[in-house]
């Protein structure tokens, strides 16, 4: 790899003041210079630094093993090419005057080819940003000439759309960039301007419509555009709305995430985690539903605060009431006028015909794992997708009984019952485009967590596991089951809790590598300037420890409140707690 010495650009990108940046008068903020402990600091560099036996199982090791090999054209490898952005989002790391005015960090085009040229042999996908805005670098154009030369099979980037222009749109298209993730928080203009600080809607509605033109133009079905959303409380009444501003500009997707909550910038009562739980999940199913309507795609939902009528073990939430039809007049009130009240005297009381009964037909399937379920940790998580026209009751797990099973543990499958699975929202775009008109298909993906401790301490080796999805009606079918494995097995599937150290890399402007942007720690995992093949940056000692604490089911703590997850622990106070902004550490 060539090597080059990093230099400082501080006149790369212009400085904006800072004052015109907040048309509604919320004052911008100073990071905090003391965040205290936190669950990511301290990253040790031996393996096993999270483990507190000391000592990994020779089945972990080669599960590790198995699961870093580089393979082609399998990692998403993640690259900001600049430390900087135009605007100053109310949520954002970047209304810290510290994080905004940072010395700027640019990515050399040559420094960007070399990288490119080191990860393309294992690379599927490449993403040109991930915390920071690349339209901003002088360079982008040429990166994009760069990166389409070596032909990934996925190119993409993250932007707010707001600095796309005429060259860039066409550099774009040159390239054979495959997705452009556009952040559009709000549909009106004036919610748009108070969150993306900085930003126009019309300016960015503007500019997409310019890359569709170019891809109506070319005949092209490329790049496919996303719209992302954080979801607060600034723009929750607008959901609906954002979902037919995609569907009428011709958006391919729209991604929902919770709002993460950095310390230091107010945010606390935007996030939804503190309104009102019933109308939050009203506004959510609203979108969700109007999206399926609209045939616009889901890439990424939240699931429904578990609150009376929107249960997590449940599909079938609460529903609007439909209108009451026109009916006879209620017993005991006098029909009105004198022919009125004869025909009520002479007539036969009318008797409403029989409803004819509807058919359930549940469809779905366990998807993972394909095979049997092999533990290495503590966890193995069961998932699939279930389906009936009127919305299922349940998802259950039940296992076979042992020698030793209380009889009224024993239900009348002859089943010792586990637990019920949970229903996701958006996590299978496959079922909701095969069942378009099923009102529930957006809540079709499910998921369960059996834990080890849950099954007998003897016996459990060779158990069966059986997954049952059952209608409102009673209606019941067998959607899978699974044989349970104790120990691991060659070619076995394994349980994480997050595959990013597995399938990914993250590389910042400095060149700086970690397992993934949101993996906060205070120091990187590798150099890519090191003088060091790629195969050692991937294996470094560092990776392997977190791979390692992973398949053996110790996640550390800087996973306790990963953004990853937080559309799925809705449920879990920690999941929005606030989080240290990380951005300036190696500054400190």
């Amino acid at each position: 790899m060539t090597q080059e010495t990093h230099r400082d650009h501080t006149d790369a990108v212009p400085l904006a003041d800072p004052v015109a940046r907040a048309p509604r008068g919320r004052p911008l903020r100073m990071a905090p210079r003391d965040m205290g402990a936190h669950p990511g600091r301290g990253l040790a560099l031996e393996p096993g630094w999270q483990y507190a036996g000391g000592e990994f199982s020779g089945a972990v090791v080669a599960k590790a093993r198995e699961m870093s090999t580089l393979r082609p054209d399998s990692l998403t490898v993640l690259v900001d090419i600049v430390n900087k952005c135009n605007l100053r989002c109310i949520m954002c790391h970047f209304s810290f005057d510290e994080v905004f005015y940072q010395r700027s960090q640019l990515m050399q085009p040559e420094t960007f080819a070399a990288i490119v040229r080191a990860v393309r042999p294992y690379t599927r996908r490449l993403l040109l940003s991930a915390a920071y805005e690349p339209t901003s670098s002088p360079h982008f154009a040429e990166i994009l000439r760069l990166a389409g030369e070596q032909r990934f099979a996925e190119l993409s980037f993250l932007t707010n759309g707001n600095l796309l222009n005429d060259k860039l749109v066409q550099a774009i298209a040159d390239a054979g960039v495959t997705e452009v993730c556009v952040s559009v928080h709000a549909a009106t203009a004036a919610t748009y301007a108070h969150i993306l600080r900085g930003g126009a809607l019309e300016k960015a509605v503007g500019n997409v419509e310019k890359l569709l033109a170019l891809r109506r133009e070319r005949n092209s079905a490329l790049p496919r555009i996303q719209f992302n959303v954080a979801l607060m409380r600034s723009n929750l009444e607008e959901l609906v709305g954002i979902i037919e501003l995609a569907a009428k500009l011709g958006v391919d997707a729209v991604a929902f995430r919770h709002l993460i909550v950095f310390e230091g910038l107010d945010m606390e009562a935007e996030s939804l985690a503190r309104h009102d739980r019933h109308q939050v999940n009203r506004c959510i199913r609203a979108a969700l539903l109007r999206a399926q309507e609209l045939g616009v795609t889901l890439t990424n939902a939240t699931d429904y605060f578990d609150v009376e009528g929107f249960e997590a073990s449940r599909q079938c939430v609460e529903m609007p009431a439909a209108p009451a039809a026109p009916g006879p007049e209620p017993a005991g009130m006098p029909a009105r006028g004198l022919f009125a009240r004869l025909r009520a005297l002479l007539s036969p009381p009318a008797v409403a015909p029989a409803a004819a009964p509807v058919p359930t037909v549940i469809q779905g399937s366990v998807d993972t794992p394909a095979g049997d379920l092999h533990f290495y940790g503590d966890t193995v998580e069961l998932s699939g997708w279930a389906l009936t026209e009127e919305g299922l009751l349940e998802v259950a797990l039940s296992r076979d009984p042992v020698p030793g099973d209380a009889p009224e543990q024993i239900n009348a499958d002859g089943h010792v019952p586990l637990g019920l699975a949970t229903f996701h929202n958006g996590t299978r775009a496959d079922v909701m485009r095969a069942f378009a008109d099923n009102r529930y298909a957006h809540r079709a993906g499910w998921s369960y967590a059996l834990r080890r401790s849950a099954l007998p301490p003897d016996g459990a080796d060779g158990l069966t596991v059986h997954v049952i999805a059952k209608a409102r009606n009673g209606n019941r079918l067998l959607i899978g089951k699974r044989q349970v494995s104790l120990s691991g097995g060659d070619g076995a599937s394994c349980h994480v809790r997050c595959h990013k150290p597995f399938d990914s890399l993250y590389i910042d402007a400095r060149a700086h590598v970690y397992p993934y942007p949101d993996c906060h720690t205070d120091q990187p995992f590798g150099d890519m300037q090191g003088g060091q093949s790629f195969e050692d940056v991937w294996h470094d000692p560092r990776l392997a420890a977190l791979r390692l604490d992973m398949v053996a089911g110790n996640a550390p703590g800087m996973c306790v409140r990963c953004p990853l997850f937080i559309n799925r622990d809705v449920n879990d106070a920690q999941t929005f707690a606030p989080h240290a902004d990380f951005s300036t550490e190696a500054k400190r």
